[in-house]
């Protein structure tokens, strides 16, 4: 018995968008073959619908980076509603609600705080007035616990963090100020949180 899947309207041309074309184009070929095939020359149906499933199983490990891409992944693995979501999917669905709703850094908002954070740098400093923090530890601090939005943001956290100091040591800082460039550095990985990162 022949399936017919509707495909889901393509998006951006990212990683996302690749794997659901893939998959369109699988259902597009599936839907198009002969009623009769699956009679007619069993040992091709049965090639067709491996090669369904195949476009069906990368789509199902696409990974959205977006709510709207989030929408189309998720109207791919319940077939626009029509199906139960089966517990792989239940459990990535989970896992891409969970990394969606994580705060973001814009490129453009890390540009900002770094352009604060080398104006301040260049410019003289005459000490702490009435004790406040100084201002190349204020802007840089604002750095440290922005979500690193892209792997040069997060490079410079370290560099920053791990530079080595006169005695070829580098500093030692309480965990919750590094906890977030640790968090970074496995989210853009894309690895799962664990440990006390989790």
């Amino acid at each position: 018995m022949q399936t017919h899947i509707k495909p889901v309207p393509s998006s951006t041309g990212n990683q996302f968008e690749k794997a659901m074309a893939a998959n369109d184009a699988a259902v597009a070929r599936f839907n198009a073959l002969p009623k009769s095939l699956e009679n007619d020359d069993p040992t091709a149906f049965t090639q067709e619908e491996d090669r369904l499933l195949d476009g069906l199983r990368l789509a199902d490990r696409a990974v959205p980076t977006s709510w709207s891409e989030l929408e189309r992944w998720v109207t791919h693995i319940t077939n626009d509603g029509k199906a139960d979501v089966d517990r792989d999917n239940a459990v990535r669905l989970l896992a891409h609600v969970r990394r969606l709703l994580e705060p973001v850094t814009s490129s453009a908002d890390w540009d900002a705080a770094m352009q604060d954070y080398e104006r301040v740098r260049a410019e003289p400093y005459d000490g702490d007035k009435d004790g406040d923090e100084h201002p190349h530890t204020v802007t840089a601090d604002r750095l440290l616990n922005m979500p690193a939005p892209h792997g040069d943001a997060l490079a410079w956290k370290i560099d920053h963090l791990f530079q080595p100091e006169g005695n070829g040591f580098i500093g030692c800082y309480a965990y919750s100020f590094v906890k977030p460039t640790l968090a970074d550095a496995v989210r853009l990985a894309g690895g799962k949180p664990l440990g006390p990162l989790a």
